[in-house]
């Protein structure tokens, strides 16, 4: 249902699970399939792969290191998007100040990372039918980068695992040439390839 268009899916989920909740409520270690699915299913998937617009949007996270890694241990981190034909996302910043705008943002606060203002994609700037103003857009294919920075005074502290998971959160609003979806909240959770130093 997350990654399609197909809502039966998620009534017919919802459906199974109610019938089956007995059965888990009495026994839960029975049925560790079923309680990862209602995990999935109400809090979504985790990883660098995320999808919005119930399919229509897709965002792949990724850290890129350098080749020859140098001393600074700086990582860049990529973001594809990739929207189905005839979906877009508002742009980072909109013509109008009542849009959502597209933003990533490091999630929580990292001891040993910082990340720098993220690098968005100029826009394309398009007139839709259900609006008459121009709309600063992306569409298609796009990419958000963002260089990760290690924290100086911490590049020394152990005490926190270099191979990590770091979370981002991507904020958007899917809309098509016919509706608006409700702004959704991506957490992307993406790997660091290497330690940092």
């Amino acid at each position: 249902a997350r990654r399609t268009d197909e809502l039966a899916y998620e009534r017919h989920a919802t459906d199974l699970l109610a019938s089956t909740s007995g059965l888990i409520a009495r026994a839960p270690s029975a049925f560790p399939s079923l309680l990862t699915a209602l995990n999935l299913m109400r809090h979504g998937d985790t990883g660098p792969r995320q999808f919005a617009a119930r399919g229509a949007v897709r965002a792949d996270a990724r850290i890129s290191a350098p080749n020859t890694p140098g001393d600074d241990g700086r990582v860049t981190l990529v973001i594809d998007l990739t929207m189905q034909p005839g979906w877009h996302v508002n742009a980072h910043r909109p013509l109008q100040h009542e849009l959502i705008a597209t933003t990533l943002r490091m999630r929580g606060d990292r001891a040993d990372r910082r990340m720098a203002a993220p690098s968005y994609p100029p826009p394309e700037v398009l007139r839709l039918g259900f609006q008459r103003a121009p709309l600063a857009v992306y569409q298609g294919r796009v990419r958000i980068d963002a260089t990760l920075e290690p924290k100086p005074k911490q590049r020394a502290d152990v005490s926190e695992d270099p191979r990590a998971w770091l979370p981002f959160e991507l904020r958007l609003q899917a809309c098509s040439e016919a509706i608006c979806l409700a702004p959704e909240t991506l957490v992307l959770q993406v790997p660091l390839p290497f330690p940092s130093r």
